[in-house]
Formats: structure tokens, sequence, C-alpha cells
């Protein structure tokens, strides 16, 4: 029984360890985007399909260690256009999501635990225990701002078919990624104007889905 339990930390300290190497490459290549844009996308374009791979291990990398989202799509949109941004990040997202969700499956709440605090993790549980909850999971995922990130963790410790919580990972996260990589292009074609309004949108729809997630969680 020990030596099971000390497999299992051991894992999961290696699994964290993981995680935080690759958030630090993470951190570079958005400090990369950040610093210059147009060297950005010339280097995501030189890299061909390996690119197209970084744009969608860094989504994975932003769903699995609990980063904000919105550098990452604004990068996608940058690099590959609105459409094409939008279906590499989601793609990548997703595989991030799924895998948050497969580890909870695994390891329990004590994984859910190494990424969020106590009171966070409780207050989900709070809504896991009441009717219409699963309705509730999902618009949190359709709502910008709401965070989808200990979400999806904690829904590793539900009933929820993974079938099912795939289709709400790929399709809840459409409407803000496509308007932050819509913003992306619109900087690749200079068109600051609409960028400054699609990232207004975002920010508003962000703060109303940051309300509606407070009064759930009350």
């Amino acid at each position: 029984m020990k030596n099971k339990k000390l497999i299992k930390n051991i894992i999961v300290l290696v699994l964290v360890l993981i995680i935080a190497g690759i958030v630090v490459y993470v951190g570079n290549a958005l400090l990369r985007f950040a610093g210059d844009p147009a060297r950005f996308r010339d280097w995501v374009a030189e890299k061909g399909p390996v690119g197209v791979l970084t744009i969608m291990g860094l989504a994975a990398v932003q769903a699995i260690a609990v980063l904000p989202a919105g550098p990452v799509q604004v990068a996608a949109g940058y690099a590959y256009g609105a459409l094409w941004g939008t279906v590499f990040f989601i793609i990548g997202c997703t595989a991030g999501s799924m895998t948050a969700f497969f580890l909870v499956r695994r390891f329990g709440r004590s994984f859910v635990l190494l990424f969020f605090d106590e009171e966070k993790v409780s207050h989900i549980e709070r809504i896991i225990n009441r009717p219409k909850w699963k309705r509730v999971f999902i618009l949190l995922f359709i709502i910008p701002g709401a965070p989808k990130d200990i979400v999806s963790y904690c829904a590793g410790m539900t009933d929820f078919k993974w079938w099912v919580w795939l289709l709400v990972c790929s399709f809840g996260r459409l409407p803000g990624t496509l308007l932050s990589t819509l913003g992306g292009s619109a900087i690749l074609q200079s068109n600051y104007a609409v960028a400054a309004a699609l990232f207004a949108v975002v920010a508003v729809t962000s703060v109303i889905g940051f309300v509606v997630y407070k009064k759930k969680m009350r």
C-alpha cells in the first residue's frame, strides 16, 4: 500500500515538473510574440508543420498549466488568421483540457489541489451537488471570462462521459476564441481600430462571465 502511494506521488511530482518546464517554454514563446509580433509570425511560418504544432502545444499547455488563454489566442490569430488560428487553438486547448480531465480521473481530487486551492475546489464541488449541475458546467464553459481551467479539472471528478466533455471543451471555447483570433488577425492587417473593438468586446464579455461565475459560486 505504501509503495503504491509512493509511486503515485512520484508520478504526480514528475508531471508537475514537466508542466513547470513547459510553462517556461510557453512564457518565452509569448514574450517573443509580445516583443515582436511580426518576428514571431515569421518564426512560426518558417517552421511549417512544426509551427502549427507549436501553437497547438502552447494552447494545450495553457489549459493544463492554468495560464491565461488570451495571449495564445491572439498569437494564433496573428500567426494563422482568424479561421486557422481558431482551429489550431481549439484543437490544442481541447487536448490540454482532456489531459487534465483524464489525469484527475486517474489521480483524483489531490491532483486538482496541486493547481487550485481548497476553497475554489470546494465551491465547484458544491455546484456538482446541486440539481442540473451539468448545465451550469456547460454554461461556465461557454461564457468568456468564466474560469474554464478549474472547471476542466473538476469535471474529471464527476460522472461526465469523456466524449461529452470533449464536445463541451471543443465547442464551448469557440465564442471567446474566435473574438480573440479575429483581433490577432486584425493586428496583422493593421486594422487597429477593429482589433481594439474586438478586444473591448472580449473584455466586456469576460467581465460578464466572471460575474456569472461569482453568482453561481454563491
